[in-house]
């Protein structure tokens, strides 16, 4: 018999998601199914060692070059036989912690925010940036305020943008500068075009999907191939 272990194919790959949090996700959900049904209790121990020795390859490769961290490098490991099942439950837990995050990527409350519509943003959180730090506001406010633009950041570069995140946020930046100079001068401008720049690559998103959704025409009758000769008979004349 002749025993195979690749646990994920070309065409698997091919089929992956666009986003690499739900690329991750894919990869190691096919490794681990496939790894499940190889294994049986028919199969040689050094089998077994094998597809699970490619298992945690695969895996930690794919995190590695998706940028996500927390997976124990199983070639430090002294032995990586011995320390599959802590790979495993690392794998389980970085999984379960994208799903979490991803969990309203299909919300009609979020939207997939373009490149050019980021790095707008991006310039005004550098203007609120600015304003806070040379606000007269206590050292403690003025961090945490900071902090909050982090979180915005972060936001705005997932795969779809939340709208409750972004409000929440906004709402605690400009609740925070309101009664100083500076939020008297810029902060409100800052605020209300970040909303309105999301705003618009939501109205945009829901147009191309009305767009999609609409039955396409129906296709024209092709050109008769008749010619003049066949109807000579018809001609009265």
């Amino acid at each position: 018999m002749t025993l195979t272990y690749d646990l994920i194919t070309d065409k698997d790959y091919d089929n992956l998601p666009d986003d690499p949090e739900s690329q991750f996700i894919t990869i190691e959900a096919i490794c681990r199914r496939n790894m499940s049904s190889m294994i049986t209790e028919n199969t040689p121990n050094t089998f077994d060692t094998l597809v699970r020795l490619q298992y945690m390859s695969t895996v930690f490769a794919a995190a590695a070059e998706l940028g996500f961290h927390g997976l124990p490098d199983y070639e430090r490991l002294d032995d990586p036989t011995d320390g599959f099942d802590r790979f495993l439950m690392s794998a389980n837990s970085l999984v379960t912690k994208l799903r979490i995050r991803n969990a309203g990527r299909s919300s009609p409350t979020s939207v997939k925010l373009t490149i050019k519509t980021k790095r707008l943003i991006e310039y005004e959180i550098e203007k609120l940036k600015d304003i806070i730090e040379n606000s007269d506001l206590e050292e403690s406010k003025r961090k945490s305020l900071l902090g909050k633009l982090e979180d915005l950041i972060e936001e705005i570069h997932r795969p779809r943008v939340r709208f409750s995140i972004i409000m929440a946020s906004l709402a605690a930046i400009g609740l925070g500068l309101s009664g100083t100079a500076s939020f008297l001068a810029d902060a409100p401008s800052a605020i209300a075009t970040i909303a309105s720049l999301i705003g618009q690559d939501k109205e945009e998103e829901k147009l191309v999907k009305e767009v999609v959704a609409q039955p396409s025409p129906k296709a024209l009758p092709p050109p008769s191939t008749n010619t003049d000769s066949e109807y000579d008979d018809e001609i009265p004349f």
